[in-house]
């Protein structure tokens, strides 16, 4: 809309197209609850400040940046603003030229005004929402729990950043009776519950954040993962997928996860089509590069396996998957040394890996045993055997005695 644009230059101009808006579509409550924010904060710092010149205002609103709210981003988790969030919170960013505590208060105005319930705030009509500039002129309290809320969201956010999903399920279910509405506390829930192997409970609240905010694509996503990875209901989670895509056409977890479904479900050239898509738009994303590498391999197109699990090592080296799905893609190709140096590599990340000592060994590399002094692995290679060319499958004596005396019993039986 345009008047979203305006207010980013002039709160009483924004003001104006928003009460315009609303006139042109009466049924929209969104234009009302912005043109009553708008109208109630210019009277409120009416008398309080006299305004910048328009040209200066412009000026310190591109010098300090625009959104000053401090929201933690949602990643993996089942939360996340929608687009429409987004531009709202930096339409209200620049919308006035205060000092930073004011200016912060004035940030969370359009997003905890339509989370935080209070018991003992009266509202007018049909008034949904709280216009928190107002009120917390008036009453410390309001403003006391805002800041209570928002701190508390952000511990959520860090916790599941951090993996610690039991302390973001506690967090988030204090949340969840504060703002009993919200989409995103409920997206964010499920997924703890999901991360916790609460499956039935976590789908429950996935619906529910659906239902509060249908156009979350970040919930839609973890909630298609959660079917397809989870309970198998692939049909549900790939027309789920297609709408998040919708949305979101470039959501790079959402082609991935959507690619690795088709290829579940047998549909090789369409999921093919897909994984290309998310690497055109994520060219440094290493699990596209990893499972589309995967998806080569077992397609027996070794050298494009090679390439892509290459990109995939590059990109995140600490992965022992990497190292071991390339190390396996170079022995096929007969690149023995490149497959010795992955192998290693993987089994220094995660020592206790056990398909890559056992390949190590088989493939006649050598034996590892692990040092009593730091728990290391030490590798011993087989040196009369290096010249040989090794084949899978092949097993190779442990030392050289074992091997003279294979030799002598030859020797005896000829």
């Amino acid at each position: 809309c345009r008047f979203l644009t305006d207010c980013a230059k002039d709160t009483r101009l924004g003001m104006m197209h928003a009460q315009r808006a609303h006139e042109l579509q009466p049924s929209n409550a969104e234009y009302e609850k912005e043109y009553l924010a708008l109208k109630n904060w210019n009277e409120y710092y009416a008398a309080a400040a006299t305004l910048k010149p328009r040209k200066q205002r412009m000026a310190n609103v591109s010098a300090e940046g625009g959104d000053d709210d401090d929201d933690v981003a949602s990643g993996d988790c089942g939360g996340g603003k929608t687009e429409d969030d987004n531009a709202r919170s930096q339409t209200t960013a620049a919308a006035a030229n205060v000092d930073i505590p004011h200016r912060e208060l004035y940030n969370s105005i359009k997003r905890d005004a339509r989370r935080i319930k209070f018991d003992d705030i009266q509202f007018e009509g049909n008034q949904s929402s709280i216009d928190w500039d107002k009120i917390c002129a008036k009453n410390d309290k309001y403003s006391s729990r805002i800041l209570e809320f928002k701190s508390k969201f952000s511990v959520a956010c860090q916790a599941q950043a951090e993996h610690d999903y039991e302390l973001a399920k506690n967090i988030l279910e204090s949340l969840i009776e504060i703002a009993p509405e919200d989409g995103e506390i409920f997206g964010r829930y499920a997924f703890a519950l999901a991360q916790l192997n609460n499956l039935r409970e976590a789908e429950t609240y996935y619906k529910k954040s659906l239902t509060l905010s249908p156009r979350n694509y970040v919930t839609m996503y973890n909630y298609a993962f959660l079917l397809y990875y989870k309970l198998k209901r692939y049909h549900e989670a790939e027309a789920l997928y297609r709408k998040c895509l919708k949305i979101k056409p470039n959501c790079a977890k959402a082609l991935l996860n959507y690619a690795r479904l088709l290829d579940t479900v047998k549909k090789k050239q369409l999921s093919e089509q897909y994984y290309r898509l998310c690497l055109s738009g994520s060219p440094n994303y290493d699990l596209c590069f990893y499972y589309f590498g995967c998806f080569l391999y077992r397609a027996q197109r070794y050298e494009e396996a090679k390439y892509f699990l290459q990109k995939a090592v590059h990109c995140w080296p600490h992965s022992h998957l990497h190292h071991f799905r390339l190390a396996v893609t170079c022995h096929i190709l007969c690149e023995y040394n490149k497959c010795e140096h992955h192998l290693r590599q993987a089994l220094r990340i995660k020592p206790s890996f056990e398909a890559a000592v056992e390949a190590y060994q088989r493939y006649g590399y050598g034996a590892i045993r692990r040092s009593k002094r730091n728990g290391k692995l030490i590798f011993h290679s087989y040196h009369d055997y290096h010249q040989l060319q090794r084949r899978p499958h092949q097993h190779v004596p442990a030392n050289k005695k074992h091997i003279h005396h294979q030799q002598q019993q030859q020797q005896q039986q000829q």
